[in-house]
């Protein structure tokens, strides 16, 4: 068989850790939790609309190797950081929440600020041993047939 050339792709950040390609075998955990919330937007020059939201979260952590105990990370510390991460969230006007105060919080905000505090809130926990996670995404599903997502890379590792 013939062989294909080496990609030529330049890397759009750093490259993936320990010499490791890019596209290389991944391995991924996803964690599920849900939030209901309310907000207001304005869409071009459409009026000002009020609405409520049960989202659907999901966040993905995905690396290239796994932990001496043959873990990613530990998919109940993830639970439990989301779920924190989470709660300023439910039942919450976030046209009131200072993080959305002035801004649409559409879909995709609301999913880079689960990506930040869902990473803070797993950078805090006490005993997490070294993990290898160099991608997350998170996707909030506001209905059946939309969603957004929001992705966080680094190819030496972001935790």
């Amino acid at each position: 068989p013939a062989r294909r050339p080496p990609s030529r792709i330049p890397w759009r950040r750093s490259p993936p850790a320990r010499g490791r390609r890019a596209g290389g075998p991944m391995y991924s955990i996803t964690v599920r939790d849900r939030c209901a919330y309310a907000l207001s937007l304005k869409l071009g020059n459409a009026p000002l609309f009020r609405t409520g939201v049960t989202a659907l979260v999901d966040a993905k952590l995905s690396g290239p190797e796994l932990g001496p105990d043959g873990l990613l990370i530990d998919f109940v510390a993830v639970q439990l950081a989301l779920g924190a991460t989470l709660a300023p969230l439910q039942n919450a006007d976030l046209d009131r929440l200072r993080p959305f105060a002035g801004r649409n919080a559409t879909a995709e905000i609301v999913a880079q600020f689960i990506c930040d505090g869902l990473l803070a809130k797993i950078r805090e926990l006490p005993g997490l041993p070294p993990v290898h996670v160099t991608r997350v995404e998170i996707t909030v599903r506001t209905s059946d047939v939309v969603c957004a997502s929001y992705v966080r890379e680094n190819g030496l590792g972001i935790i």
